[in-house]
């Protein structure tokens, strides 16, 4: 493309020194040459900005993409609605090894291939451990975060917050529950509701 323009230009220059009567001739054909030339730089440049842009999304670092999606799911709900029983469920669906009571609250972490997650079953209002394991959690650089409050109150404003102040984006799920009597047995429902949280986990690191 650099050889042709200056090959029409003195195509040109002679055509209306020797070939005066061919003037009109040649002005259509050397304007048909800048057009091709001018079509074929663009082209090609378009091309390269193209290149450019996938060869740089291809270098994209994964670690951006995960810091993108660190999320806390809390899980909350009125007392005695089984937040607690439902995350230390599913707390206990992805570590089956570990000995853990159904009606004890955790406080604890799980490393996954793609990501760490951090588990905190305390969400009653007046418990200073609520904030306290949640920060904790955040400062850990765990990238999913489960944890209980109730649906309004300083639980709340706690997660609100701190995920304002550490980025993260918050799901908030209401556990499923029945009006069943004390002594029935809630495990049904428990795992039903630590499945939909393991959902949440599997959709946002397709683990």
């Amino acid at each position: 493309m650099v050889v042709y323009t200056p090959l029409v230009l003195l195509c040109s220059r002679w055509a209306s020194v020797h070939h005066s009567s061919y003037q009109p001739v040649w002005s259509t054909i050397v304007s048909s040459c800048f057009a091709f030339v001018r079509n074929v730089r663009w082209k090609l440049r378009k091309r390269l900005h193209t290149f450019a842009f996938i060869h740089n999304a291809r270098q994209e670092p994964p670690e951006k993409c995960i810091e993108e999606m660190k999320t806390i799911i809390a899980v909350w709900g009125n007392a005695s609605t089984g937040k607690t029983s439902s995350i230390v469920a599913a707390y206990k669906k992805l570590c089956p090894k570990k000995d853990v009571s159904d009606d004890k609250d955790i406080f604890d972490t799980v490393n996954t291939p793609l990501c760490k997650i951090g588990f905190s079953s305390l969400g009653d209002p007046g418990c200073p451990e609520h904030r306290k394991n949640l920060e904790e959690l955040l400062k850990q650089g765990c990238e999913i975060i489960v944890t209980a409050c109730r649906t309004r109150g300083e639980t709340v404003e706690d997660i609100t917050s701190l995920a304002r102040v550490y980025d993260y984006k918050v799901i908030w799920i209401s556990p499923a529950s029945a009006n069943l009597p004390q002594t029935q047995d809630y495990t049904v429902i428990n795992n039903a509701n630590a499945c939909s949280i393991i959902t949440l986990i599997h959709t946002c690191y397709n683990l």
